[in-house]
């Protein structure tokens, strides 16, 4: 019997025609610009330089010692030509590097020929394979696959959970990557139930994937694994790892704890994927699923892109616009980001392209709180949004803390609701960057007192 989250809306979800495309694979331009900042934490640090000859799938950037962070790998092989700072999806710029794309793809020898016996490989072995590789959270979230992988030794995991929910509307990347590439998914779910020591393995899709649903149960059922796939009811936002384990276990997240403290390990689908390759073939994360849709798209397409694909080559491959956009944005209309422009790359995160007509995005203002309490009402995790959007304004970092702004998990749910047609969103992830940083400050400051102490 599967438990429901409070809270959570219902947004019209947009996800047809694109959802019945096939997957199209993008052959890709004849420049890369290839970010080194594709994941939570710290930029890569380019172990190339210009002039330098590089085959796909070769490593250009390694994550800084020490820190938090994912391999980049070269999506086709060519030559370095230069590093730029671009627009980055998520906003702001980053550095990238710049690759002249010979047209040959010619494989890094890292890369196995042959595909090794996968069923032999041991925990740590996995967690090898997927951190050589660079697989990150697909879903959006980018947190390096490896790190969580480790974060869950030495506790006891009842439940691995590959998250097919896909609830953003519009999007069908995942959609489509379980119905065409079932065996890879549930390959790789049984790889990391493995590598984490899980109990039990369960692929949890949303009732309207009614396709991937028959083509997943098929592939677990001709695994040699127990896999379990559980129908979720169709709600936003049940992706959530949060609404997940709430749905699936009956568990509760405690503010500031992981998944991993309540027995749970939960990986996106394309991620899940993308170890199947890694450690089948020792094949790096190149390439993401991104649907491309919305009503100024001519044909609404799903393609396999080189990570460093400029958006615009994803809408000239298309057919280009009907109508020019309003607003277009990177990810899913209720989480992702807008865009600045159009040459902004691919990343292993990149989910949707999505635009807006001038009628869809008219009526979005700066407005104001009216007291309604719907954001409150709709929020998954019972929190109260429009505290934070009033606190974050004035710059009430303690405020912000008291009323556990950390515990937000960004779904949207609240802005989408709000009557005044507050920012509340924008507002939020705002105020949570002042908290980090008021955070941050305080650790340097406990640190300088420590030293003088230990000076005296």
């Amino acid at each position: 019997m599967l438990s429901r989250f409070r809270g959570g809306v219902h947004p019209p979800y947009n996800k047809s025609p694109q959802n019945e495309r096939a997957i199209i694979p993008l052959a890709p331009g004849e420049t890369l610009k290839v970010p080194l900042s594709q994941h939570i934490g710290a930029p890569c640090v380019p172990v190339v330089n210009v002039g330098d000859e590089v085959r796909l799938g070769q490593v250009i950037g390694e994550a800084p010692e020490g820190k938090l962070g994912a391999r980049v790998h070269a999506p086709v092989s060519g030559k370095v030509t230069g590093f730029e700072m671009i627009p980055h999806q998520s906003g702001g710029f980053c550095k990238c590097v710049v690759i002249a794309n010979d047209g040959r793809d010619l494989l890094d020898p890292s890369i196995l020929r042959e595909p090794r016996d996968v069923d032999a490989m041991t925990p740590d072995e996995i967690c090898e394979a997927v951190r050589r590789a660079g697989v990150v959270g697909m879903g959006g979230a980018g947190f390096p696959t490896a790190v969580k992988i480790s974060s869950c030794r030495g506790k006891t995991i009842d439940f691995c959970i590959a998250n097919g929910a896909e609830c953003e509307p519009y999007l069908s990347c995942d959609d489509r990557v379980m119905v065409e590439h079932p065996e890879k998914v549930v390959g790789g779910v049984l790889l990391l139930s493995r590598a984490v020591g899980a109990r039990r393995t369960v692929i949890a899709i949303e009732k309207n994937k009614p396709e991937a649903i028959k083509r997943i149960e098929a592939a677990a059922a001709a695994s040699p694994g127990n896999v379990t796939v559980v129908h979720l009811p169709v709600k936003y936002p049940q992706g959530g790892e949060k609404q997940l384990i709430k749905a699936i276990m009956n568990r509760r997240v405690p503010g500031g704890k992981l998944p991993a403290d309540v027995g749970a390990a939960i990986f996106n689908v394309s991620s899940c994927a993308a170890v199947y390759d890694a450690c089948r073939h020792d094949m790096p994360l190149v390439t993401t699923t991104v649907t491309v849709a919305g009503s100024c798209v001519k044909s609404p397409e799903n393609f396999e892109a080189r990570i460093g694909t400029p958006f615009s080559a994803l809408a000239a491959a298309c057919g280009g616009f009907c109508e020019d956009p309003a607003k277009v944005i990177s990810g899913g209309p209720m989480t992702g980001a807008a865009l600045s422009t159009l040459e902004t790359p691919v990343t292993k995160t990149t989910t949707g392209l999505i635009t807006f007509t001038e009628a869809e995005v008219r009526g979005e203002y700066n407005g104001a709180c009216i007291r309604c309490g719907r954001c409150v009402t709709v929020c998954p995790m019972g929190l109260s949004p429009l505290l934070f959007a009033a606190y974050g304004e004035v710059n009430n970092v303690d405020a912000l803390r008291r009323y556990h702004v950390k515990d937000c998990i960004e779904c949207g749910c609240c802005a989408y609701v709000c009557t005044g047609r507050v920012p509340l969103l924008a507002r939020i992830r705002a105020g949570k960057s002042r908290v980090a940083i008021a955070e941050q400050e305080e650790k340097e400051k406990a640190a300088k007192a420590a030293a003088k102490e230990a000076a005296k």
